[in-house]
């Protein structure tokens, strides 16, 4: 039997998703709520990571920054398929 995955089940995000995923996942959900527009956020998103948190993001070990990476891979094809 295949159950469906509650994504909105905070305490069993850890299950499915890396730490670096967690984060990015709420800031996104944070910047959608402000922007009201999904690709507004991942633009915001993607330059808070890759831009004003590059020491952080480059701090990361290899599979974190490989984990964030493929996760914002995703966002962005969601929701700038034009730049995918």
């Amino acid at each position: 039997m295949i159950v469906p995955v509650n994504f909105n089940d905070k305490e069993r995000l850890s299950s499915y998703m890396t730490p670096v995923q967690i984060a990015a996942r709420e800031g996104f959900l944070k910047m959608a709520e402000k922007h009201g527009n999904g690709k507004w956020a991942f633009e915001e998103l993607e330059y808070k990571v890759y831009v004003e948190h590059i020491d952080e993001y480059e701090a990361l070990t290899e599979e974190d920054k490989w984990a964030l990476n493929t996760f914002m891979i995703s966002f962005r094809s969601l929701y700038c398929p034009e730049k995918s």
